[in-house]
C-alpha cells in the first residue's frame, strides 16, 4: 500500500465535508449536494469507485481522484472561494 494513496483516502473523507468542494461536486454532477454522504455519492460517480478504499488498491482510481482534485483547485481559485 502506498502511503501516498492511503492519503487519497483520507483527503476524500476531508474534502467531502468542505461545502466549497460540496458545490462544485453540485455544478459538475448537475445535482444538488449538501452533505458529506451526497458529495462521496458524486464522488463515487464521477471516479467510478464503489469504495474510497479502490484509492489504495487502483491506480487508476487514484489517478481520477487526482484528476477531480486538481479541477477542483482549479475552479475554487477561479472563483476565489479559498
Amino acid at each position: 500500500m502506498a502511503v501516498k494513496q492511503k492519503t487519497y483516502v483520507v483527503a476524500c473523507v476531508l474534502m467531502c465535508k468542505r461545502p466549497e468542494f460540496q458545490l462544485y461536486l453540485s455544478i459538475r454532477a448537475g445535482r444538488v449536494v449538501t452533505s458529506e454522504d451526497d458529495a462521496l455519492k458524486v464522488v463515487r460517480l464521477l471516479t467510478g469507485i464503489r469504495s474510497r478504499k479502490e484509492l489504495i488498491i487502483d491506480s487508476d482510481a487514484a489517478m481520477q481522484w487526482q484528476e477531480l482534485i486538481n479541477n477542483f483547485n482549479k475552479w475554487n481559485l477561479k472563483n476565489d472561494l479559498h
